[in-house]
Protein backbone atom coordinates (compact mmCIF):
# COMPACT_ATOMS: atom_id res chain seq x y z
CA UNK A 1 0.00 0.00 0.00
CA UNK A 2 1.54 3.09 -0.81
CA UNK A 3 2.02 6.29 1.96
CA UNK A 4 -0.13 8.81 1.24
CA UNK A 5 2.91 11.52 0.37
CA UNK A 6 3.80 8.98 -2.36
CA UNK A 7 0.14 8.68 -3.38
CA UNK A 8 0.07 12.77 -3.22
CA UNK A 9 2.83 12.95 -5.62
CA UNK A 10 1.45 10.49 -8.04
CA UNK A 11 -1.32 12.58 -8.45
CA UNK A 12 0.27 15.16 -8.79
CA UNK A 13 2.68 13.81 -11.42
CA UNK A 14 -0.27 12.51 -13.33
CA UNK A 15 -1.91 15.99 -12.88
CA UNK A 16 1.19 17.85 -14.36
CA UNK A 17 1.80 15.52 -17.38
CA UNK A 18 -2.20 15.75 -18.05
CA UNK A 19 -1.26 19.53 -18.12
CA UNK A 20 0.98 18.94 -20.63
CA UNK A 21 -0.83 16.70 -23.05
CA UNK A 22 -3.71 19.34 -22.83
CA UNK A 23 -1.63 22.54 -23.57
CA UNK A 24 -0.06 20.04 -26.63
CA UNK A 25 -3.69 19.10 -27.70
CA UNK A 26 -4.98 22.54 -27.99
CA UNK A 27 -1.70 23.62 -29.73
CA UNK A 28 -2.45 20.91 -32.49
CA UNK A 29 -6.13 21.73 -32.57
CA UNK A 30 -5.35 25.26 -32.95
CA UNK A 31 -2.86 24.87 -35.46
CA UNK A 32 -6.00 22.76 -37.23
CA UNK A 33 -8.72 25.04 -37.33
CA UNK A 34 -6.07 27.59 -38.51
CA UNK A 35 -4.52 25.97 -41.15
CA UNK A 36 -7.08 23.37 -42.10
CA UNK A 37 -8.46 23.22 -45.74
CA UNK A 38 -11.70 21.38 -45.43
CA UNK A 39 -14.27 21.42 -43.26
CA UNK A 40 -14.25 18.74 -41.30
CA UNK A 41 -10.54 17.05 -40.06
CA UNK A 42 -10.00 14.03 -37.76
CA UNK A 43 -7.44 14.18 -35.30
CA UNK A 44 -5.21 10.63 -35.15
CA UNK A 45 -2.94 10.68 -32.38
CA UNK A 46 -0.31 8.16 -32.86
CA UNK A 47 0.23 6.46 -29.99
CA UNK A 48 2.96 4.26 -31.30
CA UNK A 49 5.26 5.04 -27.66
CA UNK A 50 3.08 6.07 -25.22
CA UNK A 51 2.16 4.44 -22.30
CA UNK A 52 -1.61 3.43 -21.56
CA UNK A 53 -2.27 6.38 -19.23
CA UNK A 54 -1.26 8.67 -21.70
CA UNK A 55 -4.18 7.43 -23.69
CA UNK A 56 -6.45 7.59 -20.96
CA UNK A 57 -5.53 11.32 -19.89
CA UNK A 58 -5.83 12.49 -24.04
CA UNK A 59 -9.42 10.42 -23.89
CA UNK A 60 -9.95 12.15 -20.71
CA UNK A 61 -9.22 15.64 -22.25
CA UNK A 62 -11.47 14.49 -25.41
CA UNK A 63 -9.34 12.63 -28.25
CA UNK A 64 -11.08 9.73 -29.25
CA UNK A 65 -9.16 8.72 -32.62
CA UNK A 66 -5.65 7.34 -31.77
CA UNK A 67 -3.42 5.35 -34.27
CA UNK A 68 -1.26 2.10 -33.93
CA UNK A 69 1.04 0.76 -36.50
CA UNK A 70 2.04 -3.04 -34.86
CA UNK A 71 -0.97 -4.61 -34.16
CA UNK A 72 0.40 -6.64 -30.68
CA UNK A 73 0.51 -3.12 -29.33
CA UNK A 74 -2.83 -2.12 -30.78
CA UNK A 75 -4.43 -5.96 -28.98
CA UNK A 76 -3.19 -4.51 -26.08
CA UNK A 77 -4.28 -0.94 -25.89
CA UNK A 78 -7.28 -1.69 -26.90
CA UNK A 79 -7.73 -4.06 -24.09
CA UNK A 80 -6.65 -2.21 -21.49
CA UNK A 81 -9.40 0.56 -23.43
CA UNK A 82 -11.88 -1.44 -22.92
CA UNK A 83 -10.99 -2.46 -19.58
CA UNK A 84 -10.90 1.15 -18.68
CA UNK A 85 -14.56 2.03 -19.91
CA UNK A 86 -13.07 4.02 -22.84
CA UNK A 87 -16.26 3.08 -24.99
CA UNK A 88 -16.18 5.77 -27.73
CA UNK A 89 -12.83 5.48 -28.38
CA UNK A 90 -11.56 4.97 -31.96
CA UNK A 91 -8.80 2.80 -33.42
CA UNK A 92 -6.68 3.27 -36.99
CA UNK A 93 -4.05 0.93 -37.84
CA UNK A 94 -1.49 2.90 -39.55
CA UNK A 95 0.72 0.23 -40.48
CA UNK A 96 1.94 -2.15 -42.86
CA UNK A 97 0.06 -5.41 -42.59
CA UNK A 98 0.80 -9.04 -43.23
CA UNK A 99 -1.68 -11.19 -44.80
CA UNK A 100 -1.55 -13.73 -41.90
CA UNK A 101 -2.43 -10.87 -39.31
CA UNK A 102 -5.46 -9.45 -40.72
CA UNK A 103 -8.15 -11.51 -38.97
CA UNK A 104 -6.74 -11.03 -36.00
CA UNK A 105 -6.66 -7.10 -36.70
CA UNK A 106 -10.61 -7.24 -38.07
CA UNK A 107 -10.83 -8.40 -34.38
CA UNK A 108 -9.84 -5.71 -32.49
CA UNK A 109 -12.57 -3.77 -30.43
CA UNK A 110 -13.24 -0.15 -32.11
CA UNK A 111 -11.65 -0.71 -34.61
CA UNK A 112 -12.69 2.07 -37.47
CA UNK A 113 -10.11 2.20 -39.75
CA UNK A 114 -7.56 0.33 -41.77
CA UNK A 115 -4.51 3.16 -43.77
CA UNK A 116 -2.81 2.25 -46.01
CA UNK A 117 -3.67 -1.27 -47.76
CA UNK A 118 -0.96 -1.56 -50.36
CA UNK A 119 -2.44 -5.03 -51.83
CA UNK A 120 -5.34 -6.26 -53.51
CA UNK A 121 -5.30 -9.84 -51.54
CA UNK A 122 -5.31 -7.87 -48.40
CA UNK A 123 -8.36 -5.62 -49.56
CA UNK A 124 -10.35 -9.00 -50.16
CA UNK A 125 -9.01 -10.56 -47.16
CA UNK A 126 -10.29 -7.06 -45.57
CA UNK A 127 -13.56 -7.64 -47.00
CA UNK A 128 -14.05 -11.56 -45.93
CA UNK A 129 -13.51 -10.68 -42.24
CA UNK A 130 -14.97 -6.92 -41.63
CA UNK A 131 -18.81 -7.76 -43.84
CA UNK A 132 -20.50 -6.89 -40.66
CA UNK A 133 -18.54 -4.31 -39.46
CA UNK A 134 -18.11 -0.62 -39.75
CA UNK A 135 -14.32 -0.92 -40.29
CA UNK A 136 -12.88 1.56 -43.52
CA UNK A 137 -10.27 0.11 -45.40
CA UNK A 138 -8.16 2.89 -46.80
CA UNK A 139 -6.26 1.94 -50.01
CA UNK A 140 -3.32 3.10 -50.90
CA UNK A 141 -2.83 3.61 -54.71
CA UNK A 142 0.56 3.34 -56.49
CA UNK A 143 0.61 6.38 -59.66
CA UNK A 144 0.50 5.25 -62.88
CA UNK A 145 3.00 6.66 -65.58
CA UNK A 146 1.83 6.93 -68.83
Amino acid sequence: MMSKSTQSLALRRKMERKNKLKENLDKVLKDIDTYKTVLDVTLIAVSKYCKFEDIQLLYELGQRDFGENRLESLEEKARLAQQAGLDEIRWHFIGHIQSNKIKKLCAVPNLVAVHSLYLDKHLMQFHLWTSLSNLIPLVKMKKMEY
